[in-house]
Order: C-alpha cells, then sequence, then structure tokens
C-alpha cells in the first residue's frame, strides 16, 4: 500500500487540511461568544459554543501542529503494534480510548495525555471522541518543569545570554513574544518601561510593565538595540534556555512590586486578588488560578 494510505498518512492529512497558521482564536472566540449571546445563550452554553468555534477553525501555530503531528505518528505505530493494518484504518477511531487508557494505566502525566487526546480528537475531526475517558486531573506535585534544575541547564553557557536573561526575567514574555520584540517597541511612561507585545497568545496585545529594579539594565539594552537600527533584540534565543521559569520569576516579583511581599496560599485578601488579576494580565493569562498554581506558589 502506498503511504498515502498509511493511518499515520491518513490522519496527517486531516491535520493538514485545518492548517490555520496566522489566524486569530481571540478573534473566532470573541465572535462566537458575540453570536452565543445573540442567540440567547447563558453560561456553560456561551463557553461550549465559544469551545465549538475554535475546534472547527483548525490549528492556529505552527507549533501545535507540530506537537499534533507527533502525537498521531505515536497513535498509528501504537496501532500497528496491534497488528492493525493500514487498510484497516476505520477501526482505529474505536482504538482511541484504549490508546488512552493504556497511557493512564502507565502512569503517564494527565498532561499528555491530555495533548494525545486533542490532537486525536483534531485529526478525526470529532470534538467528543473518547469522552469515556476520565483523564486524571493534574496535580501540583507532579509539574516540576522550571522547579528543578534540569539537564539543559547545563547546555548552555549562560553568561553569554546575560541581556536576554536579564529582558526575559524583566518583562516575563514566552519565547514567541521575546523573539519578535524590536527597540521600538519598548518605550517610558511615568517614569516606568514598558514593553509593548503585538501579537501575544491568541493574537492579543498588552502592555507589559519591566520590573523597577531592571530598568537601568533594559534602558542599557535598548540603547546598544537602538544602535543597530529597529532590528529584533534578540536574534538567537537559545532552545534549552528555560524560558518559563523567568516567567514564573517575573510573575513572583511583579506581585511583590503590587503587594510588598510575596503570594500567600489560600489568601482571601481583596488587594492580593486584585493583584493576582494585574500579575495575569502582565503574564497575557486570562485564568487567574493558572497564574496562582503555575506561577506565584
Amino acid at each position: 500500500m502506498s503511504r498515502q494510505g498509511s493511518i499515520f498518512y491518513r490522519l496527517l492529512n486531516s491535520l493538514k487540511e485545518q492548517q490555520s497558521f496566522g489566524k486569530s482564536k481571540y478573534t473566532v472566540k470573541k465572535k462566537a461568544r458575540e453570536e452565543a449571546i445573540k442567540n440567547g445563550l447563558h453560561g456553560q452554553d456561551v463557553f461550549n459554543a465559544m469551545n465549538d468555534a475554535v475546534f472547527n477553525a483548525g490549528i492556529f501555530s505552527v507549533q501545535t501542529y507540530a506537537t499534533y503531528r507527533n502525537e498521531v505518528k505515536r497513535f498509528a505505530d501504537w496501532c500497528k503494534s496491534k497488528g492493525i493494518k493500514n487498510k484497516d484504518f476505520d477501526k482505529t477511531k474505536d482504538m482511541v480510548s484504549d490508546y488512552l487508557s493504556e497511557k493512564i494505566s502507565l502512569d503517564q502525566s494527565a498532561w499528555s495525555i491530555k495533548v494525545a487526546r486533542a490532537a486525536l480528537r483534531k485529526a478525526y475531526k470529532d470534538n467528543s471522541l473518547a469522552n469515556d475517558i476520565k483523564i486524571p486531573e493534574r496535580r501540583l506535585k507532579d509539574i516540576t518543569r522550571s522547579r528543578l534544575e534540569r539537564p539543559d541547564d547545563k547546555k548552555i553557557n549562560l553568561d553569554n545570554y546575560k541581556d536576554l536573561i536579564d529582558f526575559c526575567k524583566s518583562s516575563g514574555l514566552r519565547r514567541r513574544e521575546v523573539s519578535a520584540i524590536t527597540a521600538n517597541d519598548i518605550y517610558k511612561k511615568d517614569d516606568r518601561l514598558y514593553v509593548h507585545v503585538k501579537n501575544g497568545k491568541g493574537g492579543k496585545t498588552r502592555e507589559v510593565p519591566v520590573l523597577k529594579n531592571y530598568q537601568p539594565k533594559i534602558e542599557s539594552i535598548l540603547e546598544k538595540a537602538k544602535d543597530r537600527g529597529n532590528e529584533r533584540l534578540f536574534t538567537k534565543i537559545p532552545e534549552h534556555l528555560d524560558i518559563h521559569s523567568m516567567r514564573r520569576e517575573y510573575a513572583q516579583e511583579r506581585f511583590i512590586e503590587i503587594r510588598g511581599r510575596r503570594y500567600k496560599k489560600h489568601t482571601r485578601d481583596k488587594r492580593d486578588r486584585k493583584a493576582v488579576r494585574e500579575v495575569s494580565k502582565n503574564l497575557g493569562h486570562n485564568r487567574e488560578n493558572v497564574t496562582v498554581s503555575h506561577y506565584l506558589s
């Protein structure tokens, strides 16, 4: 049988058909929300309408496509290991639940199982696929990324990237956002430096305050960048540089700037909740509980 007819390539072709790179997820969600409200929907029904719209709109980023591609390859290989032939492709959809159940029995992380399910739902164009499988909740104690020393940390000489590291710690931007910043995106207002993010997650823009104790360093970086013209500040960002840990550090320092102390777990103080809301906004996160559990705790 030709490569075109293999399990993997049929799933891959389905993903390719749904490529919507550059399309704004935020715009899709906003339009779906407005339509749902206009049609008299409320609460969870509005949320479901937004999710359906995003699912049907395709795959928005190259990175997500690459992740889904790897996941469907793993599933296709698993199907072959179970004796499924390419000609039996129509049977594979019914095997997704068994595949996910096996991953759960192997004690794989909830996050990796959810990614696999999302990829296969997209490949089979079925947003309710494997709804019968209850995926374990992601436990905070299992999240070790950016909290412990990683082998990757030893693969690069951090002294060669001091400006980049200072910028990441001062602004809390995502890797992709950092790579797009130019000198013109940094400005001063009321003696405070800000970074203008033109195209954040979901296509959103935001204004990010630079941590005050980093301002002199960022101003120095900015001067060097202006000497080169309006080019990107950082043309090389090492793959193994743990940007996420710097986002976490920024979030914690930003909270201290606002409240004068570190975040207290299970706080009921309205001023703390307001500060969490501000930090979430600075990070470009919609959900404050994610900011608390992944960045402040």
